[in-house]
Parts: structure tokens; sequence; C-alpha cells
């Protein structure tokens, strides 16, 4: 009698240890999740658009600044020169074109009585018409050097944190280099990489929780709102335009991890997230 209620309870607890075992890994599977994941942000890169010494900064590395706040300023001495020869040919040239548009004024009140030659009459009416374009073309200098002076002052284009910001006072700076990242704020998402064995079971749209490695204590809600549809190749990329191929394969084939993008929901700015966090992402679903 002992012996068979030893082997009843023993059965019992082997079936309910493969149900337990069974509902784990259907959930698993259905409701996937993985560890691999990453937080992410819009990364500006902030860069030059003239060339000359910088001369205040008003930022340090790893502020917070708003949209609109001036980062550095570049030495605008030369270009505060260049406004004012530009606008020196502007007044050069609107005086030509003045004084021409006169000039052509009187020859249009004496063609009508045949005064004047048709042909001199066209040439009148050319130089006034090369006039107005060269006071065209003047106003554009001006413009151009007026663009190039308030370029000489960078303002933060969004909100966010400065990063990399390496280099002081004085420092010559080109056009188009890259002085430091700007990490928007409020553009945070989770790069969550999963097992394509596992894709099948997440959709556009589910609902998914974030745990942030240095913050367990904190759960972030999101929604998955897109998945990746390609990574890099190792095997079968082109070199001298053949495919290379290992002449190897193991019997274990790994499954490649796909990102899927998580868009968070809610962020808590008491404890600001920070762009390379690691994470673990759960998928729970749609809401029924």
């Amino acid at each position: 009698m002992k012996n068979r209620i030893k082997y009843l309870v023993t059965c019992a607890v082997v079936i309910l240890a493969l149900l337990i075992a069974f509902l784990y890994f259907r959930d698993y599977f259905r409701y996937p999740w993985t560890r691999d994941g990453q937080v992410r942000a819009n990364v500006i890169g902030i860069a030059a658009r003239v060339n000359g010494p910088v001369i205040r900064i008003e930022v340090t590395d790893n502020q917070r600044v708003k949209e609109g706040d001036l980062l550095i300023e570049i030495d605008p001495a030369v270009y505060n020169t260049a406004v004012k020869k530009a606008r020196a040919v502007l007044a050069k040239d609107t005086v030509i074109y003045q004084n021409a548009l006169k000039e052509q004024k009187r020859r249009d009140k004496l063609r009508p009585e045949g005064l004047i030659a048709d042909e001199v009459y066209q040439k009148f009416q050319a130089f006034c018409r090369e006039a107005k374009a060269q006071v065209d073309q003047s106003k554009a200098g001006l413009d151009h050097a007026l663009q190039e002076l308030e370029f000489t002052r960078i303002y933060a284009p969004v909100d966010g944190y400065i990063s990399g910001l390496e280099f002081g006072p004085g420092t010559y700076v080109r056009e188009g280099e890259p002085l430091f990242a700007l990490i928007q704020l409020d553009s945070y998402w989770v790069a969550a990489y999963f097992k394509e064995t596992y894709l099948k079971n997440i959709r556009i749209g589910d609902q998914a929780e974030v745990v942030l490695l240095g913050g367990p204590d904190r759960n972030l809600q999101g929604r998955v709102e897109s998945i990746g549809y390609g990574i890099k190749r190792d095997d079968g990329k082109l070199e001298d335009l053949l495919p290379r191929v290992k002449p190897t394969l193991d019997w274990i084939r790994l499954a490649q991890r796909f990102p899927v993008r998580i868009k968070l929901e809610d962020t808590d700015h008491s404890l600001p997230l920070r762009l390379g966090s690691t994470a673990t992402v759960f998928i729970r679903g749609r809401e029924k």
C-alpha cells in the first residue's frame, strides 16, 4: 500500500512538473522575451556651417539644453566685414540701376516721336535689364553674407543632452566638421534583438514591458513599432564579384537575432534614460 502511494505521489509530481514546463515554454513562445535589449535615441551631430575660431562656448559636456539655447559662437569679425562689403556693393548697383531706369523713361518719351533710333533704344533697354539683374545678384550676395554671419552662432535644434564636447575657445573649426553630439530628449526607444524563431509571435502594436538593468525596480511600458527585415550577412557576401561561403557547416545552427523596435509610451525624467543602457524586453501581446 505504501509503495503504491509513493508511486502515485511520484507520478503526480512528474505530471505536475511536465505541466508546469509545458505552460512555461508555451508562454515563452507565445510571449517571447529577451535580455538582449538596448536603449537607443536620436543622435544629432552638431557641426559648424562656417569656418573660424570658436570665441565662446555656452555649454558643458553632458549638460541638458533646450531647443534654441546658444551652444557655441564662432568669431564673426570676417563675416561682419563681408556683410558691410555686400551692403556697399548693393548700394552702388542700386544707384546704377536707378539712373538707368531714369534714362530709360526719358527715351520712352522720345520713341513715339521718332527722335531716337530703334537700335539705340534697344541698347538702353538691355542696359537697364542688366542693371536690374546686377541689383538682384547683389541682394542675393547680401542675403548670403547675412546668413553666414548668422551661422557663426550655433543653437540647439532640439531639447537634449550634450555629448562628446572636447574642445575649448580658440579651436578653429571648419564648415561641416562634426563638433559634438546632441542626444534628443523624448526620442528614446529600445532595440530588442529576438531570435528569428520567435518573430512569428511578435506583431506590430503588441504591448511590451521594458526593464532596465540599471533600474530593475522601474518597468517601462511600450509597444512594438517595427520589426527588422535584414541584418548584415557574414556567409555569402560578395568578394571579387563572387560569394564567399565557409567550407564547413556546424551541426548546431544558431538562430539569427533581428532587431525589434519598441516605442516607449512613458518616461520618468526623475531617472533619465541613457543611450546604450541594457534592457530586458517582454512582449505581452495585444490588449483584449
